[in-house]
């Protein structure tokens, strides 16, 4: 029901080895099919794909970010750990094979080396590895920041990819999209980042954009999540009013002073 009166916390073991790569990858039906074959086959601990254009704001480039002829459309960041380094080996190998296969049918996918990514990246790599717990300073040439977050079941992935793209190019902003494999793809985060200077009219049109991100999120399944007030409304348009109903029930039950969250949920 989204009322919390109990929390857990679930906690992973510290692994002896862990070692990243970055995958770049073109398109957004290619990119989705690699991410689920590498999560799938469970060799990596934590995998996190982002538009090109995140990678470029953590590395400095100044907006308005730009796509070039020939650059990767994502860049993945892929954490790999292991309790030796044979089993390092082994999972590295898997990766790799993985990548081999796509490559088949795209050669400018590329698997590439943390050392490299150093190199070119120099202290931002860490930014990326911490992103979006770092994300302050690529954010910091903007006075305004939101996303659209969801949930959303992996098989829809692509098309969410490609549809969120077209809306957010259309509205003009830059493309800051953020796809995260969670419990070996047991379900998965999905959001577009808008920034943006606060002045009324770019308010407007980050309202717009984000209500057509919504809609196309909703219309596939997708469950938002830190929800604000008006994307709550929306969401009551989805759901059975006997839920609804039931929610309010619940609420009034466990909360009579209303004081958990008051009017969050439009309840």
């Amino acid at each position: 029901t989204g009322i919390v009166t109990k929390m857990s916390l679930k906690i992973w073991p510290k692994k002896q080895v862990l070692r990243h790569f970055a995958l770049f990858s073109f398109g957004e039906e290619e990119t989705v099919a690699l991410v689920k074959a590498i999560s799938r086959a469970d060799v990596a601990e934590d995998l996190d794909c982002m538009s090109l254009g995140i990678v470029k704001s953590l590395i400095g480039v100044p907006p308005p970010l730009q796509a070039f002829k020939g650059e990767p459309d994502y860049a993945s960041l892929i954490a790999v750990s292991a309790n030796t380094e044979n089993e390092f080996i082994e999972k590295a190998s898997q990766l790799k094979s993985i990548i081999e296969q796509a490559r088949e049918k795209d050669s400018r996918t590329a698997l590439v080396s943390w050392d490299l990514i150093c190199k070119l990246m120099g202290e931002e790599a860490r930014s990326w590895i911490d992103f979006p717990s770092d994300s302050f300073k690529p954010l910091a040439e903007y006075d305004g920041v939101t996303w659209m977050g969801t949930y959303i079941h992996p098989a829809k992935w692509g098309e969410a990819l490609a549809r969120g793209r077209a809306i957010v190019e259309k509205h003009g902003f830059e493309l800051m999209a953020f796809l995260k494999a969670m419990d070996s793809l047991h379900f998965a985060e999905f959001k577009f980042i808008v920034r943006f200077q606060r002045t009324a009219e770019l308010i407007e049109k980050v309202r717009k954009c984000n209500e057509e991100l919504l809609d196309m999120a909703l219309s596939l399944g997708a469950i938002p999540y830190k929800t604000p007030v008006w994307s709550a409304k929306k969401l009551h348009e989805h759901i059975d009013p006997e839920y609804i109903r039931l929610v309010k029930r619940l609420k009034s039950f466990l909360d009579p002073n209303n004081i958990m969250n008051p009017g969050r949920w439009g309840l």
